[in-house]
């Protein structure tokens, strides 16, 4: 589905990027090698990108990986694998592209991918970036009801640099379990990913089977997610705004607690970074 534009500020002066040339034969660019969790340029001159640019990368860890893409202009993702489409991402402009690869075990085995990123309107630059999973997200049991706010033990949380396109966490639930995110919006910049071990078609996951997927309820100003199937599935974080490096160092975060059932329709972090008695 397509999304309208939404302004953003931000722009190559304000970049500390790894930075690619890519050589535009026809409107086509040759394959780059997407290195994990190096932001890279769709053109590193005052060119714009060329309409259809390929970027190749490999699974290299038992957890979810993810790549994303963002522009000012309207640029769509496709991820494939061994020469076969397996999904694309088709946002509009001034919305991070992302597909997500889930590598746990028994799931897809590593191998190589390549990420296309195609013009669909305007001409602005692109960034792309590809992460291996490395992190694990644990949500601990409540030691009380409500939190005291941003060093609380209870809370976990989901973050993302400034400078980043996308970022993803596993996280192990078992069927039922639920937890509260401290947003009202399942289609923005947090995204709980499920995997069902009972169907390969759950292991690879855009941003709009991310979100048409999950169970999820907003209540009380905040996101409640219930775990529909037992196993590893992922936060993703992704950054709908150009990457800038700031300093201090900046970026997004969402606090995340698990659910009670004592406590149904009052979110524990409602308030954050604030206290929620």
């Amino acid at each position: 589905m397509k999304r309208t534009h939404r302004s953003i500020v931000g722009g190559l002066g304000a970049l500390a990027l790894t930075m690619v040339t890519v050589l535009a034969l026809p409107g086509v660019a040759n394959a780059a090698a997407l290195a994990a969790e190096s932001v890279q340029l769709g053109s590193s001159s005052a060119q714009p990108p060329a309409a259809t640019t390929t970027w190749d990368f490999t699974t290299t860890s038992h957890f979810w990986s993810i790549v994303g893409v963002y522009s000012d202009s309207d640029y769509d993702l496709t991820l494939s694998a061994a020469g076969r489409t397996l999904t694309s991402s088709v946002y509009g402009a001034g919305r991070t592209d992302f597909i997500a690869i889930d590598s746990n075990d028994a799931h897809r085995p590593f191998g190589s991918y390549r990420a296309t990123v195609r013009r669909y309107a305007g001409t602005t630059n692109f960034a792309v970036e590809q992460m291996q999973g490395r992190f694990v997200t644990s949500l601990p049991v409540p030691a009380n009801d409500g939190v005291s706010g941003p060093g609380d033990a209870d809370i976990a949380f989901a973050t993302i640099s400034s400078n980043r396109v996308v970022r993803i966490s596993d996280i192990f639930l078992t069927a039922g379990d639920a937890f509260w995110v401290k947003t009202s919006a399942v289609d923005s910049d947090v995204f709980f990913l499920e995997s069902n071990p009972a169907d390969a078609t759950t292991w690879i996951r855009n941003r709009a089977s991310a979100v048409s997927s999950v169970n999820s309820r907003v209540v009380d100003g905040c996101t409640v997610y219930t775990a529909q199937f037992t196993g590893w599935h992922a936060i993703a974080m992704v950054n709908n705004s150009w990457p800038v490096t700031t300093d201090p160092a900046g970026g997004t975060g969402y606090p995340l607690i698990q659910y009670s059932t004592s406590r149904p329709s009052s979110c524990p972090v409602k308030n954050f970074p604030g206290p929620t008695p």
